[in-house]
């Protein structure tokens, strides 16, 4: 992982993960930083669990862990909010970008798990290093890279903007 985060909120325990891999910019000849790819599970909060009185929510669990990965995607990825504008990420623009995927595993459950979930994506992207990436063309114009091995160059991330959110309930 390029970056990670781990949040406890009482008894609600979630892990975040940042990946990063080379891809083709999205949308085609796209000059900055493309979406945010969000995978979200929550299957080990749901099944038995620790009481002795036997649960049926899989699917509810499953139909959660969409909204979650959704709430997630419109938080990072709607064009007039987007949060990462990072122009590093374009390695070469127009043609090859840094892709980031985060993971995201709910590990228990002791209510607000969507807001455990937003601040373990904002703690993993605030933790995100890359290294400096070097661009070789030959006569070809053909493109080799390679990445630097010197820590001293990696760079972070630019996430000061990461929202966060607040649920409530008003009783």
């Amino acid at each position: 992982a390029f970056g990670s985060a781990r949040v406890r909120i009482g008894k609600t325990d979630v892990l975040a993960a940042v990946k990063a891999e080379f891809s083709k910019p999205y949308p085609p000849g796209r000059i900055g930083p493309g979406p945010l790819v969000f995978h979200v599970d929550l299957r080990s909060i749901a099944g038995e669990g620790t009481s002795t009185v036997p649960r049926d929510d899989d699917g509810r669990v499953e139909a959660y862990a969409v909204m979650v990965c959704r709430t997630l995607e419109t938080l990072y990825n709607t064009f007039s909010t987007r949060v990462i504008t990072d122009e590093r990420l374009a390695i070469i623009p127009g043609r090859l970008n840094w892709l980031l995927n985060i993971h995201v595993v709910a590990l228990e459950s002791d209510g607000n798990v969507l807001d455990a979930c937003v601040m373990a994506v904002r703690g993993a992207l605030r933790s995100t290093w890359f290294p400096n990436i070097l661009v070789h063309t030959d006569e070809h114009d053909n493109i080799r890279i390679s990445a630097d091995d010197d820590r001293s160059k990696y760079w972070r991330l630019d996430s000061l903007a990461c929202p966060l959110t607040v649920t409530y309930l008003r009783v």
